[in-house]
Parts: structure tokens; sequence; C-alpha cells
């Protein structure tokens, strides 16, 4: 980590927004992350590139609604079931780090 990286609780939280395609692959590099997706048409796989400095504990919350009815699913560096999204509703979904990869944590319905 440069001496300019800082990570949260010192630092902001890390907020990414990713365009809902077929495949998503987004780069976590604080312990803290927030990642909105766009609404989602279809089925989706969500893959990591996890920076090398993040630590064990390392928390990501995934924010996402479907227009249709949808799957997120983990891919590299995440592991748990994939997420139905039920049409016009919205979802929050957290995984923590294990020091390899995003365990599925909890995941709730929002509306």
């Amino acid at each position: 980590m440069s001496e300019n990286t800082y990570q949260w609780p010192h630092g902001p939280v890390d907020e990414i927004s990713a365009e809902y395609d077929s495949e998503i692959s987004v780069t976590i590099k604080n312990s803290r992350t927030q990642l909105t997706i766009g609404e989602m048409e279809d089925d989706s796989t969500l893959n990591l590139n996890v920076n090398e400095h993040v630590p064990v504990g390392a928390q990501l919350l995934i924010k996402v609604s479907a227009s249709e009815t949808s799957s997120l699913t983990p891919g590299t560096g995440m592991q748990g079931n994939a997420l139905t999204i039920t049409a016009d509703k919205s979802y929050t979904a957290l995984y923590e780090y294990d020091g390899s990869k995003f365990l599925h944590v909890s995941d709730k319905q929002l509306n």
C-alpha cells in the first residue's frame, strides 16, 4: 500500500459503481467497499480483483436492483450462492474477506 492510500476507518469507504453486464469485474483495494450495480436486466457474474493489501475481515456491501428477475452469481474472488433478484426489487448483500476470497455473509430485500 502506498503511503498516500488510506483504508477505512482511517480513510473513506470506497464507493464503486458498475454498469450491468453479463460479467462485471471490479477491483477491491480497501477494507470497506460499497458496490452499487446498475439495474440488472438478466443474469450476471461478479468477479473481484482483490488487492494484496486488503486485510482479513474486509467487508464488501453490494447494492443491486433488477428490472427483470435475475441472478447475481459470485465469481472470481468470491464464494457463496447466487443471489436471486426479483423484478422491480432492490437488495443488499454483505461479503467478508477471509484472506483468499470474499465469503457471503447475508443478504436482504429492501422493498
